[in-house]
């Protein structure tokens, strides 16, 4: 019933998808540029990637930041992704890390998922909360164990120069990729391969 849009205006704004309509003020941050959001699993928060290097918080009720900024890096943040119980929040980051964050405390969990060598472009929990798939301008997709902190296998690397986007299937056994060549594609999670083509 409620759509965000994050802007590079520095604004977050959320809108009524019934009447197409902006819903109460914007949410502004001393930030360039918001280049992701999303909302927690329950709806009541929402989370934001800026250029600042930044990760915030915010009530969706009131519109108003929940505590400090999370300073992810010294520059861009360009993904962000809540766990499935909402209380762990994953960060894509320019620094070819990703990270966790505490959604209660504001504090980075364990240390950072390195391994890439391209800055990192998105991020997405697996159903059960259990890995975390990356996405990186590269090329390539990454599975890590959460519980290990390492990562699973080895990389799911396409042809496609730039990766944009991954998501699960809901029973956590399909990762789909997008590229920036204008391509999907599909890769089987426990074997790392890709599924048909492009």
């Amino acid at each position: 019933t409620i759509l965000a849009t994050a802007s590079s205006d520095g604004t977050t704004r959320l809108w009524d998808v019934a009447t197409h309509q902006q819903i109460g003020a914007a949410m502004t941050a001393d930030t360039q540029s918001m280049n992701a959001v999303t909302f927690s699993p329950d709806g009541t928060i929402l989370a934001t990637a800026s250029s600042d290097g930044t990760t915030r918080l915010w009530d969706v009720a009131s519109h108003r930041q929940i505590g400090p900024a999370m300073a992810v890096h010294e520059d861009q943040v360009y993904s962000v992704a809540f766990s499935p119980d909402g209380k762990v929040l994953a960060t894509a980051n320019i620094d070819q890390t990703a990270r966790l964050w505490d959604v209660a405390t504001g504090q980075q969990i364990g240390a950072p998922l390195s391994g890439d060598t391209f800055l990192l472009t998105a991020a997405a929990f697996s159903p059960d909360g259990k890995m975390l798939a990356t996405a990186s301008f590269g090329g390539t997709a990454r599975l890590w164990d959460l519980a290990v902190g390492r990562q699973i296998g080895a990389s799911m690397t396409s042809d496609a120069s730039i990766l944009s986007a991954v998501a699960f299937n809901r029973h956590g056994t399909l990762l789909a990729t997008a590229s920036w060549d204008g391509t999907a594609r599909l890769w089987d999670v426990a074997t790392h391969r890709q599924i048909g083509a492009p």
